[in-house]
């Protein structure tokens, strides 16, 4: 078991697992076998193989339209940008092997390698950034991270329709050459584009089915070490080393397999039983046991921030002082370390720690809000009594939160909070994590859990997700000085005033504002067989396996 960097040998010793804990895996085995189709683990024989379980199927496998996690690990197999992150999230190139920047850090011409080709061996041209780039500035496209772009010169003008698309500031110099003009010098614009709503789309693939193209393998374009073999839904994604990548020679299995196990315990037993060689929804319960007992977990912080968030546009929360009250009675300290433990930390406000700007820690500098990690209780009932609802009189009986169940234990105790500290009572809504997703995307609840991790190493992809015009901002918040101060940051040179500006937004929205509570820094822990190498967690949570080595599994 790896603890961020440290094993813990002797405690393994110390403990065994009991008779009661075996039968119940076994007991797991057996209904296993019965529930899931064979064809799920059917790996083909002589090929090199490394399967993967997730919880369930991606709403989506087109970059620039995924948004969810799951989503994206299977992006990060399939397709490539002008560049890519390593373990630490430094820019490395990709499609582009070279770029330069101008002095004034507005313009970015990129170089694109003469061997990086399609799947089926056309050459990946220059125009095929810029198309992709324009398809998801057309709102049609329904991205969810359209906005990413907008560090562009004239893109969100032309997502709001003030411009043509022929005024966007990309240039195709010829095939190879892509010159890219922004609308201010940004640090971390080479972060920004290894997302895949950077990627690069074929016009003619897209075109021909637009709705379909990315989830069926006969149309599926890839350009990245693996293509897309096969994909019976909700059971089984079969990834196929691409032979037209340019960087093959990196990658050593013949495919990966995707397999879709939604319950945490038989995903367990799946991997004991060494049907899967790893998987990231561990069952909360079974952690610490397992950190005990094996050295097949890995567990890391993550710059991720679990939350839950508020309809702003639906009473009671329409008034901030009810968000900003039900927020202040819960202890978040006592939430994040004797709840849900394993290293978590309450959050003191929503950009989580480990984000360094100009050798800062944007959270240690801004601090907390004024929002304590351990509550406001006397605060908490005063600002509930100003906005009608004193000691919890008049409170609706109705009100409730929607969360998917890895979150219950978490959710129960902030309910008990609420009863204890304020007189109220809120319904807890249990739904399938998709159907979570779906409502939080469109606005259907009236408090919902999530979690938001960071894209790009800079406390604007937090800050960014509530402005009014963003395709994340699930609480429907609306604060045009909120977003003016946005706008200001991107516009913003120097470095320390940006973080300035920054601090000062988040103060706004989480610290007066609320429209979503920030509760606790999440922790990132997956399991994967011994003596499987190549592969590695960014402090995102994602697992990147494009040059996974399965040769050496234990």
């Amino acid at each position: 078991m790896l603890l961020q960097g440290r094993k813990y040998e002797e405690r393994r010793q110390e403990m065994k697992r009991s008779a009661r804990k075996a039968a119940k895996l076994a007991v797991a085995a057996i209904i296993l076998a019965i529930c899931l189709p064979a064809v799920v683990f059917a790996a083909p024989a002589g090929k090199k193989i490394f399967t993967y379980a997730i919880q369930y199927d991606p709403p989506s496998i087109d970059p620039q339209i995924n948004f969810a996690q799951r989503g994206e690990l299977i992006a990060l197999n399939l397709y490539e940008g002008l560049v890519s992150t390593d373990e630490k999230m430094t820019p490395v190139p990709a499609v582009a092997e070279r770029w330069t920047i101008s002095k004034d850090g507005l313009v970015y011409t990129f170089y694109l390698r003469k061997n990086a080709k399609w799947k089926d061996g056309k050459p990946i041209v220059a125009g095929d950034f810029l198309y992709a780039w324009l398809r998801a500035l057309n709102p049609k496209t329904n991205s969810k991270f359209a906005n990413l772009l907008f560090f562009i010169k004239n893109a969100e003008d032309i997502y709001d329709g003030k411009k043509p698309a022929s005024e966007l500031g990309v240039k195709v110099v010829d095939d190879s050459t892509l010159q890219v003009t922004l609308a201010s010098p940004i640090p971390y614009f080479l972060q920004l584009l290894a997302h895949g709503v950077y990627y690069p789309l074929r016009k003619d693939v897209v075109e021909a089915k637009p709705d379909a193209w990315a989830q069926k393998p006969e149309t599926n374009m890839a350009n990245g070490p693996f293509y897309l073999k096969e994909y019976a839904m909700n059971q089984k994604i079969v990834l196929a080393k691409n032979e037209n990548y340019w960087n093959k020679d990196r990658v050593k299995v013949d495919e990966i397999h995707i397999v879709s196990i939604p319950d945490g315990n038989t995903a367990l037993a799946a991997f004991k039983a060494g049907e899967i060689d790893g998987f990231d929804h561990i069952p909360a319960s079974e952690v610490p046991n397992l950190m005990m007992d094996t050295d097949e977990i890995i567990v890391s912080p993550q710059v991720r921030t679990i939350y839950y968030a508020y309809n702003c546009a639906e009473p009671p929360f329409t008034d901030r002082r009810v968000r900003l009250s039900l927020s202040l009675a819960i202890n978040k300290k006592e939430l994040a370390e004797n709840i849900m433990k394993i290293g978590r930390k309450g959050a003191t406000g929503y950009v989580p720690y480990g984000l360094y700007v100009e050798g800062e820690d944007f959270r240690k500098a801004g601090g907390d809000l004024g929002l304590t990690v351990t509550g406001d209780v006397e605060r908490a009932k005063k600002l509930l009594a100003e906005a009608g609802y004193p000691d919890g009189k008049n409170w609706p009986a109705d009100v409730k939160i929607t969360i998917s169940s890895g979150y219950r234990s978490a959710v129960e105790t902030i309910q008990e909070m609420w009863k204890k500290n304020l007189g109220i009572n809120v319904k807890i809504e249990t739904v399938e994590a998709k159907v979570l997703t779906d409502r939080r995307n469109t606005h259907k609840f009236q408090m919902a859990v999530g979690g938001w991790s960071a894209q790009i190493f800079h406390p604007i992809y937090f800050l960014e997700q509530i402005t009014s015009d963003s395709g994340s901002n699930y609480p429907n918040y609306k604060n045009p000085a909120y977003d003016a101060l946005i706008d200001q940051s991107k516009k913003e040179a120097d470095p320390k005033k940006v973080l300035q500006i920054l601090h000062q937004a988040e103060q706004l929205a989480f610290g007066n504002d609320a429209p979503l509570v920030p509760l606790y820094y999440e922790t990132n822990y997956f399991m994967i067989k011994k003596g499987i190498t190549g592969w590695f967690t960014d402090p995102i949570g994602r697992v990147h396996m494009r040059f996974v080595d399965a040769s050496g599994r234990q």
